[in-house]
């Protein structure tokens, strides 16, 4: 038997902070239709908010309606065992992650993301998209399992990732191609 193949990675573009911002847009991804299937978001963020954890949450093209139901499974560092899961409802956007590390987090502590964004060229069907990330912030860390779903089958041309208050100077969003 043949070994089962996952597929290839291919590192596109990134794009790393030299300043704070409230929107991270990465467009034009149309053009990676022909040579991928998927795409990949890695995200290493931290926002200044004065809370510890602050909401970043992403668009796909530019849409503020036509987001469904997402899921979630979170665990948190606040208690033993402490696990919610469930359902967010219909929204103008999916959640990237609820709790990116803030500006009163121990310094040098970024958050840390995985976004699919599955099948982003097909016009046969809807999107979806599924992120696993989390930070290590004492008790007030997190691990999220997320998955979204977007019901448009526009191909998807660009996606923009928005802060509550902003992102800060180093953080980075590295898209790759997925065969």
């Amino acid at each position: 038997n043949a070994p089962l193949s996952l597929g290839s990675f291919d590192l596109l573009e990134t794009t790393t902070l030299s300043g704070n911002t409230t929107v991270v847009t990465l467009s034009g991804l149309d053009s990676y239709a022909a040579d991928y299937k998927h795409l990949q978001i890695r995200i290493v963020a931290r926002d200044n908010n004065y809370n510890t954890n602050s909401l970043s949450y992403f668009r796909l093209n530019g849409a503020t309606t036509g987001y469904g139901l997402g899921h979630e499974l979170q665990v948190d560092g606040a208690t033993a065992g402490n696990v919610y899961s469930g359902q967010n409802g219909a929204s103008s956007y999916l959640e990237t992650f609820r709790n990116f590390t803030g500006a009163t987090a121990v310094t040098g502590n970024y958050g840390v993301a995985v976004l699919d964004i599955l099948d982003f060229s097909n016009t046969s069907k809807y999107t979806t998209t599924r992120l696993l990330g989390g930070n290590a912030n004492g008790s007030t860390g997190q691990i999220n399992l997320k998955s979204g779903l977007y019901m448009d089958t526009a191909a998807i041309t660009s996606i923009a990732f928005t802060s509550t208050s902003s992102f800060v100077s180093g953080s980075r969003w590295s898209l790759y191609g997925v065969i």
